[in-house]
């Protein structure tokens, strides 16, 4: 992951007052950490990137995915709260058009009730907007 990639996530934790954010999206994913399989969340807080992927899929992450950790899950919700919970996380953002109303539902079910989900609308949308110099290269 790029520099530029850390600093912008890391503005938008500041900007929005987050401990961490969850990404589910698959362009999200792969722009931020270079991971192109199909099933994964990548966890971002200002000093650690974790990624989360099933039995399937790591090999290719361990060979593909810029982060701090890669970890296996039996479950991705059950995995990525207990995640949470180990990091102390207290307020969570992630891509409120990229997740369904039943996996919010999950999500908000499994976490302790002190951990505050907040949607983000618009703060990700520059994401894959902003080219580093390698992908101007390489368009």
């Amino acid at each position: 992951m790029t520099e530029q990639k850390i600093r912008f996530i890391r503005e938008i934790l500041t900007a929005e007052k987050l401990d961490a954010l969850i990404i589910f999206d698959l362009p999200n994913m792969r722009y931020l950490c270079g991971f192109t399989g199909t099933d994964g969340v990548l966890l971002m807080a200002a000093d650690k990137f974790i990624f989360l992927t099933d039995s399937r899929y790591i090999e290719q992450a361990q060979e593909q995915v810029h982060a701090d950790q890669i970890l296996c899950y039996k479950n991705k919700l059950k995995a990525a709260i207990e995640q949470f919970a180990t990091q102390g996380s207290q307020r969570v953002g992630f891509a409120a058009e990229s997740i369904s109303v039943a996996a919010y539902d999950k999500l908000a079910g499994l976490a302790a009730p002190s951990l505050e989900w907040c949607p983000l609308t618009t703060q990700l949308q520059p994401l894959r907007g902003v080219k580093t110099e390698a992908e101007l290269v390489a368009l």
